[in-house]
């Protein structure tokens, strides 16, 4: 029988049925192939080549085979399909085993004018972006070649695409109320646009793209045209020009117009507008050879505007390839930058390195620094954001464009490290993701390196060159350096490196993974809010390892940490926010924390959830927005503190999920003053005590506070024979830290004793050296 919809679906399955072999089974197995001739862009015909007297004669070797395969294979004419034959095909499929693609889901909204009138009769279109399919399917390696699909199927299929095309793209239009309404819409994510003749219709607010169930509403502006006229330096218009238009305003927009003297408008809406013309360029705006001044229109809805004249002149501007060497390679974009100089300025690479006039490029594509005023420019390019430059070219411009192409080094294997990384049998390891740190001066850093394959199976990476400066320089320096080395089998591999080192080689151990179970978590009410890390003791940088799908425990309890390297660890639990502020970030607070060793293979652990307390605490003399903040004496517990709060109008604050303990409130509205507490508390009133005193907590022996002579509950009184009354005197203990000429004698107590130890500022590095903390107290 005949389809109602086959003079709609003719085009369609025509294309389809030539382009997926049923040409070959409608037409015979012979190639089918058009016949083409030569020419040039004019019409003329190319002239064919005729070998001179003088050209010798040419040796051909000719191999022994068939004539029949030898002989050139007559091309045949293009088959067609008709009408006839379409219909014909599409009779021969069962309708009904075609599926009607139809859902539940609705789509809905109103289009109103600028002055809120509904508008009828505009066009709402609807186009459906079915969801990724993403399951996979059977192997069908080595079952030899497919079946192919018979006449019947491949109509059949090409009927389905066409329904559910249909199905994803719909139209209505509005109705007097200017309301519009799309119904039996499939789940799936959607795009909506309308369109009304003399009018830009825009989504009002927002974005076009929604799932069913959403309403969507558009205002119908009026579109004003106006005229442009675009002259060549010669004041003759050029037969094809683009009009960059940028659109100001809450509504930002920027688009690009061709302008033909036969289409010499812009038709845009009411608002501010910048205007500027360029001649045509293939290659786009940055690359055009002329361009006109940016210009300013205003659009009025009540105003006829006036024509726009745009005089193109020559430009000038910087362009070129990035180019490399053989075998380079980088994993992300380089940096090209320009810096300009004067007449006989000298080229500072450091300086160049700095510059911000930047483009990211990729080699084998093209950068440009367009509209530049005449002079000199050098251009460089980087490996990356941050590395040096490491190719520059000086160029002169005087009246036009100019054209120069970058090639980036090969690698400096001289200042560069190699790295060899292994398995535990020795193989080379792909996918290895890099990470170096620096440290030294109670200060350190670290950063991820790109890194490229040197054809051996080795890394080359390159190092920033702050780090350059610092690991290759010939200055004496107490930096250290250390790599870390991260495979997603493997886990993370840690060297120390030597200052200069250019080989290295790192195996990776067997990885462990390590189940947390945590009793107490079920029941806690703290479900769904708990977070496992695990950081390798040993680490100075911070590099933490966190529980599948970061930031939750399973149902049962169980967090699991995956690619640890082998040694030992400091496993933490932190409780999260219930909620956190629209306007701020709230950490989580560490609740728990233990040693445990980790060895390759499969590891488990138990830590406990603690009993967790809340803390409301009213202060009678404060102010609405005082801020008062908890920290923890126990310094393993949290030295950060748990947070500051903020007074409101019933002077009140609270924190929830506190693990007992001793702590210290402290306010910082105008004199600062604390008040300790032991936590469980429940309610109570801050009754604040004079901060005259600096409680120590050391929580490594062999830290600079430990080394000066401080021990862990020591509490500084008084400095040089004098006790400190009151915080503004406690200021004398910062400054030695801050200082390294700096040398006080501080009055300690220590228990019911009082001691003197001597504190030079030399020998304390800075908070990271100084293994505990100083936190204000009242004695």
């Amino acid at each position: 029988m005949k389809n109602q919809n086959a003079t709609l679906f003719l085009t369609l399955l025509a294309g389809i049925l030539l382009g997926s072999g049923v040409g070959y089974m409608l037409f015979g197995g012979n190639q089918v192939q058009a016949e083409f001739s030569s020419g040039l862009s004019n019409g003329a015909m190319p002239e064919t080549a005729t070998p001179s007297a003088s050209t010798p004669k040419q040796n051909t070797l000719v191999a022994s085979v068939p004539d029949a395969v030898r002989a050139k294979p007559k091309k045949a004419a293009v088959a067609q399909v008709t009408d006839v034959e379409t219909e014909r095909l599409m009779a021969s499929v069962d309708v009904e085993e075609v599926d009607r693609m139809a859902g539940e889901g609705v789509i809905f909204g109103h289009v109103a004018d600028m002055d809120g009138n509904p508008v009828a009769g505009v066009v709402v279109r609807l186009t459906g972006r079915a969801e990724r399919n993403r399951t996979s399917s059977v192997s069908k390696v080595g079952k030899g070649a497919p079946e192919r699909p018979s006449l019947k199927e491949t109509v059949r299929k090409a009927a389905q695409g066409y329904h559910e095309s249909r199905a994803r793209n719909q139209e209505t239009t509005t109705d007097a109320n200017g309301d519009y309404r799309f119904e039996e819409l499939l789940d799936q994510s959607w795009s909506a646009s309308a369109y009304l003749k003399g009018h830009l219709v825009e989504v009002d607010g927002g974005s076009n793209r929604m799932r069913v169930g959403s309403e969507l509403d558009f205002i119908a502006k009026p579109v004003i045209q106006v005229p442009v006229q675009v002259l060549l330096p010669d004041g003759m218009q050029p037969e094809r020009a683009v009009i960059d238009l940028n659109r100001k305003g809450k509504v930002r927009q920027r688009r690009s117009y061709d302008w033909t003297p036969d289409e010499p408008f812009l038709r845009v809406v009411p608002g501010r507008y910048e205007v500027r013309a360029y001649s045509h360029d293939e290659r786009g705006n940055d690359l055009a050879e002329l361009a006109s001044k940016e210009t300013k229109l205003q659009v009025k809805l009540d105003e006829t505007p006036e024509g726009l004249t745009l005089e193109l002149a020559p430009r000038l501007g910087i362009s070129g390839f990035l180019k490399a060497e053989k075998g380079f390679h980088n994993r992300s974009s380089c940096t090209v930058r320009m810096l300009a100089l004067t007449a006989d300025q000298e080229v500072d690479l450091k300086a160049l390195k700095n510059s911000d006039t930047t483009e990211w490029a990729q080699v084998g594509t093209r950068f440009s620094f367009p509209d530049l005023e005449p002079g000199r420019y050098v251009i460089g390019v980087g490996r990356d954001w941050s590395s040096p430059i490491v190719a520059h070219e000086v160029i002169e411009l005087v009246d036009q464009m100019a054209e120069m192409d970058l090639t980036i080094p090969a690698v400096d294997r001289s200042h560069s490290i190699r790295v060899l990384a292994l398995d535990v049998d020795g193989v080379p390891v792909d996918d290895v993701r890099f990470n170096i740190s620096e440290s030294g001066a109670g200060r350190s850093n670290s950063r991820g390196l790109d890194s490229m394959r040197d054809g051996d199976s080795g890394y080359l990476l390159t190092l920033p060159d702050r780090y350059t400066e610092n690991y290759f320089g010939k200055n004496k320096s107490d930096l250290t350096y250390a790599l870390s080395a991260t495979h997603e089998d493997f886990g993370t591999s840690k060297v120390d490196l030597t200052r200069g080192q250019t080989e290295v080689s790192i195996t990776f151990q067997v990885p462990g993974t390590l189940a947390v179970t945590i009793p107490g978590y079920l029941g806690s009410g703290r479900e769904g809010r708990v977070t496992v890390s695990a950081k390798k003791k040993s680490d100075e940088e911070e590099h933490y390892f966190y529980g599948h799908e970061k930031g939750n425990v399973d149902v049962d309890g169980v967090s699991r940490l995956e690619g640890l390297e082998p040694g030992l660890y400091v496993v933490t639990m932190v409780v999260n926010p219930a909620k956190q502020d629209d306007h701020s970030w709230t950490p989580g607070r560490t609740v728990n924390s233990a040693e445990f060793e980790v060895r390759g293979g499969e590891n488990s652990m138990r830590l406990v959830m603690p009993t967790l307390y809340d803390l409301r605490v009213h202060w009678a003399d404060a102010e609405e927005g005082t801020t008062i903040q908890l920290q923890s004496r126990e310094s393993a517990n949290n030295p950060f503190g748990f947070g500051q709060m903020t007074f409101d109008s019933s002077l009140t604050v609270t924190w929830t999920d506190l693990p007992a303990g001793d702590y210290t409130l402290q306010s910082y509205g105008g004199e600062s003053s604390a008040m300790e507490i032991t936590v469980p508390c429940g309610e109570l009133e801050f009754v604040p005590m004079l901060i005259n005193a600096m409680r120590v907590s050391i929580t490594d022996s062999e830290g600079d506070l430990a080394k000066v002579g401080l021990r862990d509950g020591d509490l500084i009184i008084g400095a040089d024979g004098k006790e400190f009354q009151d915080q503004s005197e406690l200021m004398a203990v910062g400054q030695v830290i801050q200082s390294k000429t700096a040398e006080v004698d501080f009055i300690v107590l220590r228990g019911n004793t009082r001691v003197t130890v001597r504190i030079a500022g030399a020998d304390i590095g800075g908070w990271q050296s100084m293994g505990g903390q100083m936190q204000p107290a009242s004695r």
